[in-house]
């Protein structure tokens, strides 16, 4: 038997009882053409809209359309100039990961509530600078950590609360993703560790790409803030001709004694949906977030499937300054991922995956490079609760 609980979607109709709030979106491409897509159904509503756009190219005029409720849009490659002519309620930042907290900062300094896009910052310093000031502005900071502020997450983390699985035992997360050469070339700052003059990145692919596994598994297991992990172990590898890590496994564990593991790689032969399976002594739960669907699975029981509505991080935000809803992605509850991301920054090289384990496959753009037998190892690594050298296969050892 299947369950669909979808969650009841926010109201549609216009909201004209109050003034919009006012969003300036800095990085206008990549990620950000999600954010300014986020941003449309709130604008239509009249809940939100859009003041100024920050980025260095040129911003397609199409991009902007529907958003400003037919007011200015100041674009500019200059962010002060942005500030300080829209004075927004929100800035979201969607630019490289090493810009991220100068610019939070800035925005902050401003006057403006932040949505930062993921990771929050390159270091934990930076991200200490970042919280530093938004205490002292008295401003929120939302993370774009989109699955962990959705609906299916939390449902999930009631169910174990709950008892629906018994005592909660660990968390383990898959993520068997597919990249080829065009998405390590889109910017000079993909696939690095650190710049040429020593910037830290940190762009691998448990602190970028699928970045909402750690944090997820993490947040499901209670640890959010700085010291609410234990001990950490990580096995950091790579198979393309990149500088960071694109197939590796971190395991935590929590104050609490939980167990999260989470492998992850972008050299599967085929791309999955990354899921999240939650163990407990009675069953199991099994989130697979980019969908927003659960099963809940028992001994001797039919499993029950439930599908979730999406909620996003920006109209949450919007909603925390609107009527004071709570924060579902606040930068504290990052630290726990920060202190993972920088282990990971401060870890050795990335170990090379080469012949006869990986081989590189179709050229130019499409070039691409699969470690053979990964999509089984990740899911193991996940059901166990291992690493990759606790698995048997020759190249983690």
């Amino acid at each position: 038997m299947t369950g669909t609980e979808p969650e009841t979607a926010a109201d549609s109709s216009p909201d004209r009882t109050a003034q919009p709030v006012t969003v300036a979106v800095v990085g206008a491409h990549g990620f950000g053409r999600h954010h300014l897509d986020a941003l449309r159904p709130l604008a239509a509503r009249g809940r939100a809209r859009l003041v100024g756009v920050c980025d260095v190219r040129p911003v397609p005029d199409d991009a902007l359309d529907g958003l400003a409720d037919g007011g200015e849009v100041v674009v500019s490659a200059d962010l002060g100039e942005v500030l300080d002519r829209t004075e927004p309620d929100i800035t979201v930042v969607a630019t490289p990961i090493q810009t991220h907290a100068p610019l939070a900062v800035a925005a902050l300094r401003h006057g403006s509530n932040v949505l930062l896009e993921k990771p929050p910052a390159a270091t934990w310093e930076a991200y200490q600078q970042i919280a530093a000031a938004a205490e002292e502005a008295g401003l929120a900071v939302q993370v774009g950590f989109q699955n962990t502020a959705s609906p299916s997450m939390r449902a999930v983390r009631r169910m174990v609360e709950e008892g629906a699985i018994g005592t909660l035992r660990g968390i383990g997360g898959a993520a068997n993703w597919h990249r080829e050469a065009a998405y390590y070339a889109r910017a000079g700052w993909a696939g690095r560790r650190r710049l040429d003059d020593g910037t830290p990145v940190v762009d691998g692919v448990l602190t970028n790409p699928l970045a909402h596994s750690v944090s997820g598994a993490l947040w499901l297991a209670g640890a959010t803030g700085p010291d609410d992990i234990e001990e950490l172990e990580l096995e950091l590898f790579r198979a393309n001709p990149i500088e960071a890590d694109d197939t590796s496994v971190m395991r935590a564990r929590t104050r609490g004694g939980i167990t999260a593991t989470v492998a992850a790689t972008v050299c599967a032969p085929v791309q999955e949906k990354p899921f999240l399976l939650v163990q407990g002594d009675e069953g199991t739960l099994t989130l697979w977030y980019t969908d927003h669907r659960v099963r809940l699975a028992r001994p001797g029981r039919t499993p029950i499937e439930s599908e979730y509505a999406p909620a996003g991080p920006l109209e949450n935000l919007v909603d925390h300054l609107a009527h004071g809803a709570a924060l579902r992605t606040p930068l504290a509850e990052s630290a726990a991922f920060m202190r993972v991301l920088d282990a990971i920054r401060t870890a050795p090289e990335p170990t090379v995956i080469d012949a006869p384990h990986a081989r590189r496959l179709g050229e130019g753009d499409s070039a691409w490079t699969e470690v053979l037998g990964i999509s089984d190892l990740v899911t193991s690594s996940a059901e166990k609760l291992a690493l990759f050298s606790e698995l048997g296969v020759a190249w983690a050892h």
